[in-house]
């Protein structure tokens, strides 16, 4: 599993590396929620190209799977 910001930044998932990322930002741990979602091939490269043209397109995206 890997963590995809906005920006395009895709760090391996560990524990280390999310909290690193949180603490830079200056999120509180309870202020995180967890979701897990799954996204295909097509869907990935529908992504990718939209996130060429905005800066929130993965924001968007899972506020979008969330609310299914």
């Amino acid at each position: 599993m890997f963590m995809v910001t906005d920006d395009l930044i895709i760090t391996p998932l560990s524990s280390y590396s999310t909290i690193n990322i949180l603490e830079k930002l200056n999120v509180r741990l309870d202020d995180i929620e967890r979701h897990e979602i799954t996204i295909g091939l097509e869907e990935g490269l529908r992504i990718l190209n939209t996130s060429l043209r905005s800066k929130s397109t993965l924001t968007r995206l899972i506020e979008h799977q969330l609310k299914k």
